[in-house]
């Protein structure tokens, strides 16, 4: 073996020295150092790939729920705004239509009945003062006739004395 010392691994092995065993556990035990890196290897580049893989998909896994939540909350939050304001303004423009409805009938109705008042006193004078003059005609009237009609009687009663 010390003969051989030197000599490369590739010489020992054209030699017929190295007994077939030796061989059989070198090539063997190569063979298995081969796969056995091989096996690492694949494992190790296998292992990569997935956990690459794996936080890739993770990464875009949880980029892509990340968006959607906040793509959904600022719907959510645009579409609350939305439906705030919205329900804001009609609530603002109900009330607002409400006041100036009620305000409009309120003014209408006061209107109204400040006319009626006025119409009904309108005619209430009207009706009394025709009627106050309607009266004091005829009572004019009747005092007239009756004072007339006594004069005249007293009249008749001298012209009748006197003849």
């Amino acid at each position: 073996m010390q003969d051989y010392a030197h000599v490369s691994l590739l010489t020992a092995f054209r030699t017929r020295r190295i007994s077939k065993l030796a061989k059989m556990i070198f090539i063997l035990f190569y063979f298995i150092l081969f796969y056995f890196i091989l096996f690492y290897f694949i494992l190790f580049y296998f292992i990569l790939f997935y956990f690459i893989l794996f936080y890739f998909i993770l990464f875009y896994f949880i980029l892509f729920y990340f968006i959607l939540f906040y793509f959904i909350l600022f719907y959510f939050i645009l579409f609350y705004f939305i439906l705030f304001y919205f329900i804001l303004f009609y609530f603002i423009l109900f009330y607002f239509i409400l006041f100036y409805f009620i305000l409009f009938y309120f003014i209408l109705f006061y209107f109204i009945l400040f006319y009626f008042i006025l119409f009904i006193l309108f005619y209430f004078i009207l009706f009394y003062f025709i009627l106050f003059y309607f009266i004091l005609f005829y009572f004019i009237l009747f005092y007239f006739i009756l004072f007339y009609f006594i004069l005249f009687s007293i009249f008749l009663l001298f012209c009748c004395v006197i003849d």
